[in-house]
């Protein structure tokens, strides 16, 4: 999937350029968008999934609701899509090392002990 989605990631700006300032066939502009295809899919989804969500308990989907919905798709996909370009980039270099975010690790106290235990908690 991250090679499909990085794929894409780079086809979708290509193509809607390539629209603009190209003549080119139209079947060939019809396969540059193929690529859109499943996120127009996945956002059909998902507001499906929102009008059940409403339904089962009691609220109405309200256009500012769905206008956040393609508002947030947006950024959301190009997320996706940078992140998969950067996957594929490092399977391509044979990187399997594991990319971690820095934390502080506050919540340890070394030496402290546990103000509960397992049996405590369940």
């Amino acid at each position: 999937m991250p090679f499909f989605q990085a794929i894409a990631g780079v086809m979708i700006p290509v193509s809607a350029v390539t629209m603009v300032f190209l003549k080119a066939p139209t079947m060939a502009v019809l396969w540059a968008f193929l690529p859109l295809v499943p996120t127009v899919l996945t956002l059909v989804v998902e507001r499906a999934a929102l009008k059940d969500f409403c339904e089962a308990y009691g609220f109405k989907v309200k256009l500012r609701d769905d206008l956040r919905l393609v508002a947030g798709a947006i950024p959301y996909q190009v997320a996706l899509a940078v992140a998969a370009i950067l996957a594929v980039r490092k399977t391509i270099k044979r990187d399997n090392s594991w990319v971690q975010t820095e934390h502080q690790a506050t919540h340890y106290r070394l030496g402290a002990k546990a103000s509960h235990t397992r049996e405590q908690v369940g």
